[in-house]
């Protein structure tokens, strides 16, 4: 039995954060989706802030959020802005500064890319860079 939880346990480990990797990108496309939504309907830009230097990022005026343990940026984000202090801005349009993508991997290195259209300010999750990369 001791033999089989320990053959058990690394890909028990991995299968978790893989889990952790995808519910963080969903939540970060969902702040997103969230900032453009409120722009629009308050006719005021809205901002969320990238602090790729740690584990978190905020929804500019409203909460700050924390990444899962073992998940973290994949190297800084293509938002403009400081170096670890990236920023998606939403005008009242909805349109984006401009687009970006944020990328997260977990302890596994395995990566999810969050990407802002720069037109449209349409936002998705993909396992693949977007095709500008």
């Amino acid at each position: 039995m001791a033999i089989l939880i320990s053959l058990a346990t690394p890909v028990f480990t991995g299968t978790i954060g893989v889990h952790k990797l995808k519910a963080d990108a969903r939540q970060m496309a969902c702040v997103l989706k969230t900032a453009r939504e409120k722009a629009i309907m308050s006719s005021e830009a809205q901002s969320v802030i990238f602090y790729t230097e740690s584990t978190k990022y905020k929804f500019a005026g409203e909460a700050t959020y924390w990444l899962n343990s073992g998940i973290s940026y994949a190297g800084t984000s293509t938002f403009s802005g400081d170096t670890g202090r990236k920023k998606c801005t939403f005008s009242p349009s909805g349109a984006p500064d401009s687009g970006g993508t944020v990328v997260l991997k977990n302890r596994s290195n395995d990566k999810l890319y969050i990407i802002v259209n720069p037109v449209a300010g349409r936002v998705r999750v993909s396992e693949r860079p977007p095709a500008n990369w």
